[in-house]
């Protein structure tokens, strides 16, 4: 089913089409329901305001739940409508479900009934046989190696700061594995002899890597999209004990000093230094791995259940 894009639109004529548009859908939704017999069933939006929004109505489930993942109001494109139609529809869910406290707070304001069940990270590329085949790339290089695992966009990373502490501290072999967007891929980084960018790499490569880092690095940058993130990176990061130096945010203080926090380049610069040296007998390594294993998505999904059946249990 083919809906309109009706995003640039606003007031009576954008509800109109909104409302269009989540009939059609829901017709849809319908007819799966009646093929697989459901009944009793429940409706589980995941972060859709826009085609999501009458969806309730529509289908008239016997729960209907809300899941808050993202801080998508604040991007540009959701920018015109977006915070009118989460907050519509936050008014509308059950319950919420949020990955982090700070979005959980955010709910709050519009629903009561709001869990912060956290999320999960992917164990299983602990165990790939890749873990321990050293990448072409990194083949030849020098300790010690600050690394970064994820897409390189600078609407989330502080492509400023980066390009501020790599000539600054040449005894580092900088090593940056995910796709580029344009401004990382015209930046002065590419420049500079101490800098790898790997590319894009499959899931299962990530862990070859990341074994070889001395020290990992989420060098997010700090604004309304990001603000309330929960950077799953810092399990993956975690679950091989590495030490880890990221831009203090609320979620980054939850974990207290199981990460090097900072809020300025000279920050940075002194927690990468506070991280090489980290002492690997103190038992912070352990704790963050143990601290990674309890982030699972299969921990995440029990924690939802469980507040559904206590609501159902009312």
């Amino acid at each position: 089913t083919v809906l309109e894009s009706i995003n640039m639109l606003s007031g009576r004529p954008f509800r109109y089409l909104l409302r269009r548009n989540n009939r059609k859908f829901a017709r849809k939704i319908q007819e799966a329901i009646n093929k697989l017999s459901f009944e009793n069933y429940i409706l589980f939006n995941d972060n859709d305001f826009f085609q999501g929004q009458y969806l309730n109505e529509e289908l008239s489930p016997s729960l209907f739940v809300y899941y808050l993942r993202d801080y998508l109001i604040k991007q540009p494109y959701f920018k015109r409508n977006g915070q009118l139609m989460e907050a519509s529809l936050l008014k509308k869910a059950d319950l919420v479900f949020t990955n982090s406290r700070y979005l959980k707070n955010y709910a709050e304001k519009h629903n009561a009934k709001c869990h912060d069940i956290g999320q999960g990270c992917n164990h299983k590329i602990l165990s790939e046989k890749l873990n321990h085949i050293l990448p072409k790339e990194l083949l030849g290089i020098q300790s010690p190696v600050v690394g970064y695992v994820g897409n390189l966009v600078t609407l989330r990373l502080d492509l400023i700061l980066l390009e501020k502490i790599v000539p600054l501290r040449t005894d580092i072999c900088w090593v940056f594995v995910g796709p580029l967007d344009k401004g990382f891929s015209k930046s002065k980084l590419s420049h500079y002899s101490n800098v790898i960018f790997t590319g894009p790499k499959l899931e299962s490569e990530l862990s070859s890597y990341i074994q070889r880092f001395d020290v990992c690095i989420n060098p997010q940058l700090l604004n309304e999209m990001t603000v309330g993130n929960y950077p799953r990176k810092l399990d993956e990061y975690m679950a091989f004990g590495k030490p880890i130096v990221a831009r203090q945010t609320s979620f980054t203080q939850e974990l207290g000093d199981m990460i090097y926090q900072y809020t300025d380049l000279g920050q940075f610069n002194e927690m990468i230094d506070v991280a090489i040296s980290e002492d690997s007998l103190s038992g912070v390594r352990e704790r963050r791995i143990n601290l990674s294993k309890e982030h699972t998505w299969q921990n995440s999904a029990n924690k939802l259940i469980e507040k559904i059946l206590a609501y159902e249990r009312q």
